[in-house]
């Protein structure tokens, strides 16, 4: 079986993983600086005030599931890659 590649480089499988990855990754930072900016105030004062906690905490959850499945794909061994390219 033959694999489709661009002008002799690499298959077009592999640079479509690329660009997920490094959108991933890059998604993660944007994500860690946003809510970097909301847990002082906007987070904090609607947990006070008990209104959208479920929707907050699943939020949050998402979140902190895409920041730290980032972090083990730059940082993360050849193991932790391969579990993490499945799961996100």
């Amino acid at each position: 079986m033959a694999e489709i590649v661009a002008d002799g480089g690499p298959p077009l499988w592999m640079l479509a993983e690329h660009r997920l990855l490094t959108t991933h990754r890059v998604a993660a930072a944007v994500t860690l600086v946003i809510v970097g900016g909301l847990l002082p105030l906007h987070i904090r004062l609607a947990w006070r005030v008990q209104r959208n906690r479920v929707s907050g905490i699943v939020s949050l959850a998402v979140m902190a599931l895409l920041a730290g499945t980032s972090l083990l794909l730059y940082y993360g061994d050849e193991e932790s890659r391969e579990w993490v390219r499945w799961t996100v």
